[in-house]
């Protein structure tokens, strides 16, 4: 399970990290905004330390990480169910003819989004918790390296 986890959280890492890219070089060919350049910049390091936190905690086994990750994953399922709660409100307020649509396709996004990141993040804490007792990272029930 935990390298399911490291393969998925991985691809939207690498998805996000090419984004950010994309958009500083867009910006440089002069196809692209300076606020594109600097949301790719600001966001740049985001993918970049979930890939190093993924690969430590998963690959190599380092325990510390899998609360970083954990911890990580639950604000970040908070965020989601804060934007879609905040732009929910919005649409409600200012009811139009789009508006039931908008909510359907925001709560098709947003739910499996923070329904993973839920379940994805507490069973990191849980599996640091498990590890914290002489379990192995991986959920095996002993290490077998150091």
């Amino acid at each position: 399970m935990n390298y399911v986890i490291f393969a998925i959280n991985s691809g939207f890492s690498f998805i996000v990290l090419s984004a950010c890219i994309l958009s500083i070089v867009f910006t440089f060919l002069g196809q692209a905004s300076p606020f594109a350049f600097m949301g790719g910049v600001f966001f740049l390091p985001i993918p970049l330390v979930a890939l190093w936190l993924e690969w430590g905690g998963t690959i190599r086994r380092k325990r510390e990480y899998l609360k970083a990750l954990g911890v990580l994953q639950l604000v970040f399922c908070g965020l989601v169910v804060f934007a879609f709660a905040a732009n929910a409100l919005e649409a409600i307020q200012k009811w139009n003819e789009t508006t039931g649509d908008f909510l359907i396709w925001s709560a098709l996004v947003c739910a499996p989004l923070s329904a993973y990141n839920a379940f994805s993040g507490i069973y990191r804490l849980k599996l640091y918790a498990r590890t914290e007792h002489g379990g192995a990272a991986d959920g095996s029930p002993s290490c077998g390296t150091p």
